[in-house]
């Protein structure tokens, strides 16, 4: 009889862990709580998904997150909201966030970690972690690792507004340029980051291409590497 109790609760337990599958279409109020991306998931237009303290994102395979409306991802210091690999397998890589043309000028993500994305392979070659093109973007306190793409491995922006501070940005691999963060005809202040331990073909931290008013300020950004020439 102890055996069966102890199965009975054993098999609650298991039910009340389920992580419900995510794709499609996504708006309103998500979590808390473990979710498992099934398929590409969307935030049509003119809609605005908010991602609640304490949800974890867990990508079964080569998934996107869409922004064509607005995405709201704050997490708090005691509770973060991770985009992560449901199992550390290189068939788990996942595509990270991309805030597409027309999607908000306030998108925001706080207290985040991104880890494991990868856009090394055409058309999806730019931005690891996240794509913000021609949009905007708030990041504050939140960690990207181990990313890896063509160009922009942690971040790439272009055409965009972007704030981010109080960030580590570290151990990314991207093919071509800007492992860190890669950013193009923007305006962007990046601020209070670490940015450590990436790797490119050229530019292993932060690639700049004419962006007249970016600024860069209070940053750790040491041990990244320029495979090539340029560093």
């Amino acid at each position: 009889m102890r055996y069966l109790t102890t199965l009975f609760i054993l098999l609650l337990a298991g039910i009340a862990l389920a992580q419900p599958p995510l794709s499609g279409d996504l708006s309103g109020s998500l979590g808390p709580g473990s979710y498992t991306v099934v398929g590409d998931c969307y935030v049509p237009a003119g809609l605005t998904l908010t991602i609640q303290p304490g949800t974890s994102l867990l990508y079964t395979g080569h998934y996107f997150l869409f922004v064509n409306g607005q995405l709201i991802a704050n997490g708090t210091e005691a509770d973060s909201i991770f985009f992560m690999r449901q199992q550390p397998d290189s068939t788990f890589r996942h595509g990270g966030i991309q805030l597409l043309p027309g999607s908000s000028t306030d998108n925001q993500l706080s207290y985040c970690r991104i880890d494991g994305a990868n856009n090394r392979d055409f058309p999806n070659i730019f931005g690891g972690a996240i794509l913000c093109w021609g949009s905007g973007l708030t990041i504050h306190h939140s960690r990207i690792t181990d990313c890896h793409a063509e160009f922009g491995a942690g971040i790439y922006v272009i055409d965009s507004q972007a704030s981010v501070s109080d960030c580590e940005i570290s151990n990314c691999y991207a093919v071509s340029t800007g492992a860190g963060i890669y950013t193009i005809n923007s305006q962007i202040v990046i601020s209070d980051c670490i940015i450590t331990h990436n790797i490119a073909d050229l530019v292993g931290g932060i690639c700049m291409y004419n962006n007249p008013n970016a600024e860069v300020y209070n940053c750790v950004i040491a041990y990244n590497v320029a495979t090539s020439a340029a560093t």
